[in-house]
């Protein structure tokens, strides 16, 4: 019984460690980081850069605007949410390859910058997640389908997290 008390202590601790320092800094990053990001893009907007009055600048600010769900979101959401949806996660990933396509490099950096910042809060937020996901990684590099699920993943994590599919995150 005693060796049960001896692991469950440390076990615990080091949970609560993690929990409460590790992932509350990378999800502060994580928040400082989109805070940036929106203010890149507002000044790139305000400045006219080059295709700032296009469709996908302004689907790009409606998609950096909302911040919200940061600390809550988690990998195992997406992967429901993408595993439940996936006709519709497929034709929205559609749409927004058809609309950030041909866009100025500067927009599409913002947004693959703000699918990588939404899947690393969520992950930070999913530590179970880390024991499959070096195995989904290394699949992506062999496998054109798991990389595509992991675009739709990133896709799905910035509409969960802004919360464009209406009521998929309880407000």
């Amino acid at each position: 019984m005693s060796f049960f008390i001896f692991l469950f202590l440390p076990a615990t601790i080091l949970w609560l460690f993690y929990w409460a320092v590790v992932r509350q800094s990378i999800v502060d990053s994580v928040e400082d980081d989109l805070a940036n990001l929106k203010d890149q893009v507002a000044w790139n907007i305000i400045n006219n850069s080059a295709g700032s009055r296009t469709k996908s600048a302004q689907r790009l600010i409606e998609e950096v605007e909302d911040n919200g769900f940061v600390g809550w979101i988690s990998f195992s959401q997406i992967a429901l949410h993408l595993f439940k949806n996936r006709a519709e996660i497929k034709a929205e990933s559609a749409r927004e390859l058809a609309t950030f396509e041909a866009s100025p490099k500067w927009i599409r950096d913002a947004r693959d910058a703000n699918a990588r910042l939404t899947i690393k809060a969520a992950l930070a937020n999913s530590p179970v997640w880390w024991i499959p996901l070096p195995i989904i990684l290394l699949s992506a590099i062999f496998s054109k389908q798991v990389l595509d699920w992991w675009n739709d993943a990133g896709t799905t994590a910035t509409q969960l997290r802004s919360n464009n599919f209406g009521n998929a995150i309880p407000a």
